[in-house]
C-alpha cells in the first residue's frame, strides 16, 4: 500500500511539473511574438484590439479636436490621423499618422505632489528648447535620440505630446507636428 501511494505521489509530481513547463512555454511564445511583423500579438495589433475611439469634435477643416476630461486638455489632430484611447485610467491617447515607424501619444500626469520626479524627467533630455504654445503658454521640447517630448506644465499637471519617429519623418512633417503640438491647451485660459 505504501509503495502504491509513493508511486502515485511521484507520478502526480511529474504530471504537475510537465503541465507547468508547457504553460511556461506557451507564455514565452506569446511574449516572443509581440512586436514581430505580421504576428498575431504585435504591439500595434494589441493596441488596436484593446483601444476605443474617443469622442472628438470634427472641424469644418476636417481636423479633430480631442478633449481629455481627466486632465482638462484639448489638442487639435489632423483629420487624416487616427486617434485611439488605450488608457485604462483616462490619461491619454495613441495617435496614428499611418506610418508604422511613428509612435505619437498625448497624455497627462499629476505632478503637484511630485515636482522632483518632474524635474528628474527633464534632466534626462539630451537637449531642451523653450517654445510657446499657440495660446502663449510656455512649453519645453525635450529631445532624446529619435524621441521628442513636448511638455505643457501647469502647477498641478504635466501634459506631454510624445513622438517617436525616424529623422526622415520629422523632416517631412515638422510643420504639421508644430501646428498640432502648439494647439494643446490645458484648462480654461491655458492653466
Amino acid at each position: 500500500m505504501q509503495i502504491k501511494i509513493g508511486a502515485l505521489l511521484a507520478i502526480s509530481i511529474l504530471m504537475l511539473h510537465a503541465c507547468k513547463e508547457s504553460a511556461d512555454n506557451e507564455d514565452t511564445a506569446a511574449i516572443e511574438n509581440v512586436g514581430e511583423k505580421g504576428g498575431d500579438n504585435s504591439l500595434q495589433e494589441l493596441i488596436d484590439k484593446e483601444a476605443t475611439t474617443p469622442d472628438v469634435v470634427k472641424q469644418a477643416s476636417g481636423d479633430q479636436v480631442l478633449y481629455n476630461e481627466r486632465f482638462d486638455y484639448t489638442i487639435t489632430i489632423p483629420g487624416f490621423y487616427t486617434i485611439k484611447e488605450k488608457s485604462n485610467n483616462g490619461d491619454g491617447y495613441f495617435i496614428s499618422s499611418g506610418d508604422k515607424d511613428v509612435d505619437i501619444r498625448v497624455y497627462g500626469e499629476n505632478i503637484a505632489d511630485n515636482q522632483v520626479m518632474a524635474e528628474m524627467e527633464l534632466n534626462t533630455c539630451e537637449s531642451k528648447t523653450s517654445f510657446q504654445f499657440s495660446n502663449g503658454y510656455p512649453g519645453i521640447l525635450c529631445m532624446q535620440s529619435d524621441d521628442r517630448y513636448y511638455y505643457y506644465d501647469t502647477p498641478k499637471t504635466r501634459v506631454t505630446v510624445y513622438v517617436h519617429a525616424p529623422t526622415r519623418w520629422f523632416d517631412r512633417n515638422n510643420k504639421l507636428l508644430d501646428i498640432m503640438v502648439k494647439s494643446l491647451v490645458v484648462g480654461k485660459g491655458g492653466f
